[in-house]
Formats: structure tokens, sequence, C-alpha cells
């Protein structure tokens, strides 16, 4: 497939523009191009590449001059500003001088938002082929330049969906729809609350049985908001349904404009299997490329040259939604309980917002995990920004499945990332056993629970279990309800320092010390034994009371 040039920024901005986001200053220059989307952050010294249209998330007023010195000589296209902001005459005309598009964002739209609507409208004009590789005159999945075709034949604003109701590409003239339209375009899909309503009233059932475009009513929204009708046609190819167009409209369309919409259904569908086959085989081969890079030897070195990713410092990260025990499950994921198209949806997501802060990432899934590829920038503390990246993505998608993500450490040879491969699954397991409730985290941030969980396997697939002393206590906590085991663990966590131990239990010294006694007695072992001590303390931790509260000793520990 022959990749077209990166939209221009005006092109952009007349797709996605209007009351969402507009210039802030003189018109963009025609022919800039925007190569990539980019997040400021103050605390990262790093900057855009060249060609960037850079999110000003949480830059203010009195930051915007400093923000242009850093991007400008970095020949950074535009940076966006959230609105209301009133800047001086003098910011105005640093950045025309540097060559840099100041632009708007409307309050009422998220940054999550805004950096999804870019990212898909930029994906789908960069997707087509050019020159003889087209279908019906528009390259190869231009879908946009098909919106916008079918925009000017109907003389109505539309969008193209996929059967999820996901918005693949929609027109100009957006303005003129209502706030539903904006709504879907923002969250590139329809708000439920929609897709209920016409389930409601049978309008999906009328599309997919319909051969020609169906006219809806308005929805009744239960507000004073104003809503405007439908043309709805199905997308085929023969009998098997692939999406929808829709357009907004003020009344029915004539029947010439009704062939027309029917005519344009054929040709969208044409786009929309090309673009199917396409992105399988791309998505095949890119799997397999990140497949062979995660493993040492030639192949993995062959594998990264293609990637791109060749001499460079490596982190992978490993994410997953399997929720479980601590145990060996990220293996064999129960793909069941979530679903291809789920974790399929997810890996895109994380492909896309790692794009912002790490140009050039690998994602894949492999073995119901989402494998990430991440080149950095530079080796000083980059893992801790990759921690920062990955934690943004989850709290934008907090609604969503719950996602864990480790991450594994640096690597400067396939040999390495083999082993920060080996980091992040650990790590990523360790996560989605509930330890402590994080989401994300460095493997060198969680190395002792990871051993830890690692003996425990190894434990339980020998059928090793608590020995001497600490089987002991914990048996006769079962036996007899006592709590030897919460006083063992006051003392230890109070490195036998009695004095704190008694305060932490809230009890006299002399009354603890009698406990302690006690403990002694029934574990037989002796209180000033640094060895004895360490062993409890190990065994503590690697079998929690919890995991065995009526597990008898073993046979020769009495």
């Amino acid at each position: 497939m022959i990749r077209a040039p990166r939209p221009l920024l005006a092109r952009l901005l007349a797709t996605v523009g209007g009351d969402l986001l507009r210039a802030l200053g003189p018109d963009p220059d025609p022919g800039a191009t925007v190569e990539s989307i980019a997040i400021f952050d103050a605390a990262d010294q790093g900057v855009p590449p060249a060609g960037a249209l850079v999110l000003g998330v949480g830059v203010g007023e009195s930051d915007v001059a400093g923000v242009l010195d850093r991007i400008g000589s970095h020949s950074a296209v535009a940076l966006v500003l959230r609105l209301p902001v009133d800047l001086p005459d003098d910011v105005l005309r640093q950045a025309d001088e540097a060559g840099i598009c100041l632009l708007g964002l409307s309050p009422s739209v998220g940054w999550h938002q805004l950096i999804t609507l870019l990212e898909t409208v930029m994906s789908a004009r960069t997707e087509g082929a050019s020159g003889a590789e087209t279908l019906g005159g528009f390259a190869n999945g231009d879908l946009f330049g098909l919106a916008n075709a079918i925009c000017a034949l109907i003389d109505a604003p539309v969008t193209i969906e996929d059967r999820s109701a996901t918005v693949l590409a929609f027109s100009d003239r957006q303005v003129e729809a209502d706030h539903i339209r904006i709504e879907t375009i923002l969250d590139r899909r329809v708000p439920d609350v929609y897709t209920s309503a016409d389930e409601a009233r049978g309008a999906n059932q009328a599309i997919q049985r319909s051969v020609g475009p169906v006219y809806l009513q308005p929805i009744d929204v239960g507000d004073d908001r104003p809503t405007l009708p439908r043309i709805v046609v199905a997308v085929r190819a023969g009998d098997e349904f692939l999406g929808t167009i829709w357009a907004v409209v003020r009344e029915p369309l004539s029947p010439d404009k009704n062939q027309l919409l029917l005519d344009a259904s054929r040709l969208v569908a044409l786009h929309l299997l090309q673009m199917r086959a396409e992105n399988d085989l791309a998505q095949r081969v890119r799997t397999d490329l990140v497949a062979a890079a995660l493993q040492a030897g030639t192949a993995g070195r062959d594998a990264l040259q293609r990637l791109g990713l060749a001499d460079r410092p490596l982190v992978v990260a490993a994410a997953t939604a399997q929720r479980g025990p601590d145990s060996g499950a990220l293996e064999k994921p129960d793909l069941q309980a979530h679903s291809v198209a789920q974790l399929q949806r997810t890996a895109a997501a994380f492909s896309l917002h790692l794009a912002m802060s790490w140009p050039g990432s690998a994602v894949a899934i492999m073995n119901g995990l989402i494998y990430a590829i991440v080149p950095l920038q530079r080796t000083e503390q980059a893992d801790l920004a990759l921690d920062r990246t990955c934690q943004q993505f989850l709290r934008q998608r907090a609604a969503s499945t719950p996602l864990f993500i480790g991450i594994g450490r640096m690597s400067m040879s396939p040999e390495e990332l083999l082993r920060s491969r080996v980091d992040a699954e650990r790590t990523a397991r360790l996560l989605s056993s509930g330890i402590d409730g994080r989401t994300v985290a460095r493997s060198v941030d969680v190395e002792v629970e990871s051993m830890l969980s690692e003996l425990r396997h190894l434990a339980a697939a020998d059928g090793r279990g608590p020995t001497g002393a600490y089987a002991r206590l914990l048996e006769h906590d079962a036996t007899r309800k006592t709590t030897t085991i919460e006083t063992l663990q006051v003392w230890l966590n109070a490195n036998a320092d009695i004095t704190k131990a008694a305060a932490a239990s809230h009890v006299h010294p002399n009354t603890f010390r009698y406990r302690l006694k006690r403990l002694g007695e029934i574990g037989r072992f002796d209180l000033e034994d640094a060895d004895e001590r360490f062993a409890l303390s190990f065994q503590l931790r690697l079998f929690p009371p919890t995991d065995f509260p009526q597990r008898p000793p073993d046979t020769d520990t009495h």
C-alpha cells in the first residue's frame, strides 16, 4: 500500500475545526503538514518531533511564551491551548515568527477527545493510496474523502460508522448538525443513550432490513436541546452488514438523492472491505515482527530493524485485563472473559496513546496480552516518564475494563529486550493479583514482591507450605482461635522493639512481653535468635496467614 502525505494543517482544521478548534492568530501556513500529535509536559525536558501538533495540556496564558521558545526551534507546526485564553500581541508575533499556529480548544471538549479525533482524521487521511490504487476515484481507505463527497451529493453532513456504531469518518459541515452528532464525533461512537433510544423505537432493525435509506424522526432526549431527523443507509457486502452512513437532514431526501446515497453505500462497502483486508494483513505482519523482536537471536535483530527500533534503548510494557489470584493465570488467559474485540480496541487505544509521547512504539497482541516495545528518547529516568504515560492512559479510560500494565527494564540489545519482556509480564501478573491496588508499575519497583510471587508458585507446585515455628503458630491459632500470628507480625514489624510493639498493640509492655514468651513456647523457637526471626519474617511474606487458616504443620515440625 502506498502511503499518502501527512495531512495539511489547514485541511485538518477544516475537518475538525469550527466550534471545537479554531485559530487564535493568523491562518495556518497552507503548506504546513502535521506529522504527529505530541503532548507538552513541563516536567519533561524532551522536545516534540518536527511537524508535531502540540497539545498544551495545563499551559496557562503566562506559560505560552516559554512553551513557544521550547517547541519553536524544533519546527512544531501548531500549539493547542484551552479556551478561554487572551494572548498579548507580542506572544502572537512570537508564534507567527516561529511558524507556529496557535489554536484554541473549546472548554467543552476533553483533551483525550481531541487526541482521538485528530488521530482518527490523520490515520484515515494517510491510509489511502495514490495514483491508480483507487476505488471509485478515491484512494483506498479515504473514508473522509468519501464522506465529503456524499455530503456534497445529498447536501447534508454525514458520518460513516462501523457495525458497532463507531465513527470511522465524518464530513465537513458538522456545525449544521445537532448536539447528538457533535457528541458522537467527539467520542468517536454514538453515546449509549442514543443507541438505546434507536433500539427502543426499532430503528436498528429497520435499517438492517431495508434495502434503501431509512428516514428517522428526531429523538426526544428529554431536555430543551433540539434534535434533527436522520437519513440512514446500511453498508453491505452481499448479505454481510458492514456499517452505516448517517446524514443529518431537516426533511426527507428526494428520490434522486436517496438513490445517490444508496449508490454511495456500495462504494463505501468496497473501501471497508479493502481496508479490512489490508489492516488484517498489516496487523498480522506487525504482530509477527513484535513476536520475533521479543525473542533473542538473529530473528529478533532482523525484526527490530524492520520495526525501525534497532540500536536504540528500548523498554517492553505488557498489559492485561485479566484479573485473578496471584497465580500463573496470565500465561493462559481466559479470552472468553475478555473478548478479542475488546482487547483489540484496547490495544489500538494504547498504541495511539503511546504514539503521542513515544513515537515509533510497536504494539501487538500475543497470547492474550498487549505488548508494547517502546523506544526511549532519553535513558535517564525515561522509564519513569513511561510510567506516567501509562497512568495517564488508564485515567482516561477509567470507565472501561480495568487494565494492569507492567514495565520492564531498559534494554540495549535483543537479548536484554527478552529480559525486559519477562520483567513486564511478571509485573503485570503481579499487579493483576491486586497486591496493593496499583495498576501500573516498573519491574524494579516490585522486584521483591515478584520474587516472592515466583517462590510462592514454586512452593505450590512442589506441595510445600509453612514449616517449623511458623507452622506451629498457624496450627495453634487455627485450632484454639488465638492470635499468636498477629502478635508475631507486630513484633517483627517493630524490629523486635517491645516498647514499639506494645504501643502498636495498645497494651502495656509487660503484657506484650508475656505474649512474646508464650509465642516462643508455642512455636518452640528462641526469640533472640536472628536466624529464627528471619525465617519467621520470610515465611510470613511467602505464606500469608490468610492463605493458610486451617493448614496443619508438616509432620517433621513437632
